[in-house]
Formats: structure tokens, sequence, C-alpha cells
């Protein structure tokens, strides 16, 4: 019965610590996710043994409960069930009771119901702890929240550079109120683990709390990325001020206190002197409600308790806490867990490289592939935009041919508008010489017409636009070619046969071929050079 009454009352105790205490401890922390949930999982359940650990060998101060001697082994289960009892009395007025304060209170209830004896210096002291506690973190928030604005608030460094620094300082503070959570509520498990005087009773403890927060723990990970969405999500400062004022008072409370009940009242005093809310006022006033209604609803069903069970059932075998326990052994169970965390914090740390070079190789590879999507996009666009220009410039000359198509029309309407006319005076004149003499105008008229002087400088001015290139290299290269020589290497350059460029020039084709010669010769060209395959290499 010595061994099974504190393994139940632990049982008990660690459910809820885990799914309050624990959740409103690191909820602010996850929040500005200075730390992953691994990392995070290890190093406070490594650190809080510790703490137990060097608590139990006397090198960390622990809380003394004055008024709890000669309460039964028996007794501490049933404060226990009472306390998880409360919790889910209190589950519907807020999602933060204190299972603290209910097993406390309920401690104090059952001893002055076996010995009729009762401690009112130690209960008021308690009980005056637990009322002003969030009142002194209100206080202490809002002035190290002051503190912090005008000092690392006001540091002129790189943005990386504060971002470190806070997440340093994030770290720091979680460590520190895990020590401090440990000295204080951590003070409640060893005085239930040392119920008996055997030295193993620390081992009782840990060997208690381990499978339940192994057990327990991917819950409380859900519970707290919840509240960091609906509760606690808050900026660096704020969780800085929050958890430093909480670690504070933890470590020079008298009594043990409800953590939930510290942060809701240095989250309050911050936002005092914000002048705005962090959380709804509502929240804040129904959290703290429950850490006060927590003891009250204990007593009550702590006093229905001991009217149904034998005040004998409570009294059997008075507890005796050891405050000696073996030297050797827990040295040498200190020594053994701190080799395991150290061993366990290199293994975390090693696998976290390694995840840091896989993050550093994922990330390069991804900037290597954003690199060449971004290079094929721009490719993709300048040939779109290229595309869209050729399309415009062929859609541009279809207009033009168009219009020139619409003007050659229009011109050759009016010729023959006025040849008709001409026709039409000359069948009508009387007078032989007249009538010779108009029809001489209209052959001059026609042959005139038949030139195409408008239509040929049309096409050379077309055929010089789309070969600007080779119109500016040839003048470069051969600057005392005349205009009619660059007109029949342009004609040349397009594939056009002798007599064809005769009939463009308007000239025989033997004065073609002559021109031909003289065009060789000035762009000094032997015999065996093929003139067409220099003009088009050109």
């Amino acid at each position: 019965m010595q061994i099974a009454a504190p393994i139940v009352a632990i049982l008990l105790m660690t459910f809820w610590i885990m799914r309050v205490e624990v959740v409103s401890m690191y909820s602010p922390v996850i929040s500005t996710s200075a730390l992953d949930t691994k990392t995070f999982k290890y190093g406070i359940l490594m650190l809080f043994i510790m703490a137990l650990q060097m608590m139990q060998m006397g090198y960390l101060p622990r809380l003394e409960f004055v008024g709890m001697e000669g309460i039964s082994y028996s007794a501490y289960p049933v404060a226990a069930f009472v306390a998880f009892l409360t919790m889910l009395v209190l589950a519907r007025v807020s999602k933060y009771p204190s299972v603290i304060y209910a097993f406390m209170s309920s401690l104090l209830v059952i001893k002055y119901f076996i010995s009729d004896e009762f401690d009112s210096k130690y209960a008021l002291t308690t009980f005056a702890a637990w009322l002003l506690a969030p009142v002194a973190a209100l206080i202490l928030g809002m002035v190290i929240y002051i503190i912090y604005q005008n000092s690392v608030g006001k540091l002129h460094i790189h943005l990386f550079q504060k971002s470190s620094l806070l997440k340093t300082l994030i770290i720091g503070v979680s460590g520190l109120i895990t020590l401090a959570g440990a000295v204080n509520n951590g003070s409640v498990f060893l005085l239930v683990g040392n119920l008996h005087t055997q030295s193993y009773s620390f081992a009782l403890v840990i060997c208690t709390f381990l499978p339940v927060f192994f057990l327990l723990w991917r819950g409380t990970v859900s519970d707290i990325y919840r509240q960091t969405e609906l509760t606690f999500d808050i900026s660096f400062p704020v969780c800085i001020s929050m958890l430093l004022s909480s670690a504070v008072i933890l470590f020079i409370s008298p009594a043990p206190l409800s953590v939930p009940a510290l942060l809701f009242g240095a989250m309050a005093g911050i936002g005092v002197f914000l002048r705005r809310e962090i959380v709804e006022t509502g929240v804040i006033l129904r959290n703290l409600l429950s850490s006060v209604l927590s003891p009250i609803v204990s007593i009550i069903i702590t006093c229905l308790m001991c009217a149904i069970i034998p005040r004998e059932m409570l009294s059997i075998a008075p507890a005796h806490i050891n405050t000696s326990a073996d030297a050797d052994f827990n040295l040498l169970l200190f020594i053994g867990i701190t080799v395991l965390g150290v061993v366990i914090m290199v293994i975390i740390a090693y696998r976290e490289k390694i995840k840091s070079n896989w993050r550093d190789i994922s990330f390069v590879q991804q900037q290597v592939m954003y690199d060449d999507q971004n290079e094929l996009k721009t490719l993709e666009i300048k040939s779109i935009l290229a595309e869209n220009r050729n399309l415009y410039n062929k859609l541009d000359q279809k207009r033009k041919e168009l219009i020139n198509v619409a003007l050659s029309i229009s011109e050759q309407k009016e010729f023959l508008e006025n040849v008709y006319e001409m026709v039409r005076k000359a069948i009508g004149e009387q007078d032989s010489q007249e009538k010779d003499r108009d029809l001489e105008e209209i052959r001059q008229y026609i042959f005139q017409r038949m030139s195409f002087s408008n239509e040929i400088d049309g096409f050379y001015a077309q055929a010089e636009q789309l070969h600007r290139d080779f119109s500016i290299k040839l003048k470069e290269k051969f600057p005392n070619l005349t205009a009619q020589e660059k007109k029949l290497a342009t004609l040349l350059r397009l594939g056009f046969s002798t007599k064809e460029i005769s009939t463009l020039m308007n000239i025989s084709p033997k004065s073609g071929e002559i021109s031909r010669y003289r065009l060789r010769k000035k762009l000094n060209l032997s015999r065996e050079d093929n003139l067409i395959r220099f003009i088009k290499s050109l």
C-alpha cells in the first residue's frame, strides 16, 4: 500500500499537469517558433528530472510543507482523486483550472478531518500566495516588458541578428520557467514520492512520471498547438515578459502555484501597459476565476468524500516525509540521469545537424530549380514577345498591302476613266489632224503608265526595308556604288533572273548583262567568283 499510494497519486496528478500546466507553460514558446517539438520535448524533460534530483539531493531549494506532517499515505491518492474530480468539474468553466490548488486544499481538509488539527498559519500563507500571485505577475510582467522595450527593443542591429537574439532569449526563459516549475510544482511530486523511508523514492517518482509523460505527449503537443492558435498567438517580447515574470514568482513563492494563473496575470499587466487586449479580457477573467474556484470546489468535494470514507481508512500508517535519502544512491542516480541527458541531447543535436544540412541542400536545390524556372520563364516570355512582334509585323505588312491594293485599284480606276474620256473625245473629233493629236496623247499617256514607276519605287523601298542589314553592309563596304547598282544587287539577292531584272529596271536584257558586269568589277570579283553567292553572303 505504501508503494501503490504514491503511484496512484502521481498518475492522477501527472495527467492534469500535462493537460493544463505544461500546455499553458509552453504554448507561448511554441507560438514564437523558436523551438521544434522534439528538441523541446527532451530538453524540458531532462531539465525537469535533473531539477527534481538536485532538489532531492539538496542542491536546489524545495518548498517546505510544514502543515503536512502526520498525513497518512492513504490520504494522498484520495486527495489526488479529489483534484482529478475538481478538474473535471471546472473544465466546463475554463481550460486552465489548477490541479495543484485542488490537491493541496484537499490535503489540508483531510489532515483536519483525521487529526482535528488545523495549521491556520500555513493555510493562510498558502491561500494568500494563491490570491496574490496573479497580482504580482501582473505588476512584474508589466515592469519586465517596460525594461525589455527600453533595452532590447531599442537595439539598432540587423533584423536577422535581432531575430537570433530573441530566439536565444526565448530558449533561455523556457529553461528558466522549466526549472522554476520543477522547484515549485515539482516539490509536490517529491512530497508524494517521499511517503516511505526507502532511498528509492525519487526513482519511484520518475518511473511513474515518465510513462505518463510519453503516453500523453502527443495529445499535449496537439493541445499546445491548438492553444497557440486560439489563445497564445503572441509576439516575442510579450512571450519573454510572461515567462520571465512567472518564473521569478515561482522561484520566490512559499507555496506551489498555478502556472496558467501567473501567465494570464502577466498577460493582463502587459495589456494594461499597451492599452490593448493581448487576449480577450473575458478569457483572462474566466481562467483566473477557475484558479480561485479550484480550491473551493476541491474543499467541497473533499468534505463529501470525508463524510463517506471512514476516518480509520485515512488514518492508517502516518507517512513520514523522507528527508535523509541515501546520498550514494542519489549521487549515482544523478550522474546516470545527467549522462543519459547529455547523450540524448547530443543525439538530438546530431540529428538536427543532419536535418539542417539536408535542409540547406534542399534549399540550394530549390534555389537552382527556381533560377532555372525563372530562366525558362524569361526565355518563354522573350520567345512570346518575339513571336508577338513577328505577328504584329506580319499583320502590319498585310495591312499595308491591303492599303496598297486599295490605292492601286483606285489609281487604275482613275487611269482607265481618264483613258475612256480621252478615247471618247478622240472618237467625237471631226478634224483628222486633231484626232491624230488626241490619239498620240493617248499613246504617250498609256506608255507613261506602262513604266510602273510608283509601283517599282514602292517595291524597292519595301525590299530595302526587309533587307536593311544587307543595304547597310553594302553601303559600308562599297560606298562607290550608284543607286542603280544598289537596286541591281538587291534584285540579285532576291533571286530575280536577268530578264525579270531588265523588266523591273525598265532596260533591255543586254543592258542588264552590262550592268551585272560593271557591278562585278566594282565588287572586286574575278571571273571564278560567283556574283549571286557573294551578294547573298553579305
